[in-house]
């Protein structure tokens, strides 16, 4: 079940007309978009673990231990000892250090905005 402060954040963002996505600026002038759902179990993100060519094997990942998931789809679980559990914003920080420490920089695919 969603946790009642989690799902009224939410509904506030998307209110406000916000967009539950991420973008990353890799290299090769891309950007990488992960999306997210909220989930009976947590916040879902999926995005492209081969962002640079359609050929290949996925980039692995190296995300906190309590992120469950492979190939590209992943979730943060409401209940687990990274975030407190009441706050969309630290849940999405967390997804976001995870996509930046634990797949761009390892994969060497971060790049610094012009």
């Amino acid at each position: 079940m969603i946790p009642a402060k989690i799902q009224k954040q939410y509904d506030q963002f998307m209110k406000r007309g916000g967009m539950f996505v991420m973008e990353y600026p890799i290299i090769g002038d891309d950007w990488l978009l992960v999306n997210l759902e909220l989930d009976e179990n947590g916040i879902i993100f999926h995005f492209d673990q081969d962002p640079i060519s359609p050929y290949g094997n996925p980039k692995p990942t190296h995300f906190d231990g309590e992120i469950t998931g492979r190939s590209g789809v992943y979730c943060l679980p409401f209940e687990c000892s990274l975030h407190s559990g009441d706050s969309l914003d630290e849940m999405l920080e967390i997804i976001d250090d995870n996509m930046t420490e634990g797949f761009l920089l390892p994969n060497d695919l971060y790049r610094l905005e012009d």
